[in-house]
């Protein structure tokens, strides 16, 4: 038997929606500007160290796409001409975030920095999920923005300009959450959630899963 009253009115799917969300992830979003706040600033960080190879790369990248290579690994303008199989080695899911938004219209430098921001973002969100599951909404949220401003974050971003490396920060708290979900609650979708992470994580940047593991 329904316990509602006579006249109440089922809520809509919107008013559903709204009343689940969790006001803490846009808190995160929100926070998570203070430290992207110099790439939404015109210009480009040339000096930063790997910053002109970002751009070069994407670029080197873009032409085995616009040719039909769905994975270029082969890079023919590298080692002077002579070419090089730079994406054997170099985790490559980065780059294609970047040659996705230079598909939408975006130049190779503005590219560059939406992948730099959203590797920000993304890596807080993703901290929030795993560690909401473990210690709360507000312990998560703590986790969240101290992962996005660590000094080595702003370092990988502002001075190194390590396109992989600071994507792959996003999916080391997926594989931590992946783990946690798996020896909790030992069910399928857990352990596939677990596989996909770990292999996005070794599809990014095959040093930081080692590390990892």
């Amino acid at each position: 038997m329904s316990h509602n009253p006579p006249n109440a009115q089922p809520k809509s799917p919107v008013r559903r929606i709204v009343s689940r969300f969790d006001p803490y992830i846009l808190l995160v979003i929100l926070l998570g500007l203070f430290p992207i706040s110099p790439l939404l600033q015109p210009g480009y960080p040339w000096d930063a160290h790997d910053a002109r190879h970002t751009v070069y790369f994407l670029l080197e990248f873009d032409q085995g796409i616009q040719d039909g290579i769905l994975f270029p690994r082969w890079q023919p303008d590298f080692a002077f001409g002579y070419g090089y199989p730079f994406f054997n080695i170099y985790g490559p899911l980065s780059t294609y975030v970047g040659e996705a938004m230079h598909l939408l219209g975006f130049g190779f430098t503005d590219a560059a920095k939406i992948v730099f921001a959203l590797s920000i973002i993304l890596s807080g969100l993703a901290m929030y999920g795993f560690v909401k599951q473990v210690l709360g909404r507000q312990a998560a949220l703590v986790a969240a923005v101290a992962y996005m401003v660590i000094p080595y974050r702003l370092v990988d971003l502002y001075v190194r300009a390590a396109l992989a490396e600071s994507m792959a920060y996003v999916f080391v708290p997926l594989v931590l959450w992946g783990v946690w979900a798996t020896l909790h609650r030992p069910r399928l979708a857990n352990v596939l959630g677990l596989a996909f992470a770990y292999a996005a994580l070794l599809f990014t940047h095959p040093l930081t899963a080692l590390l990892l593991t």
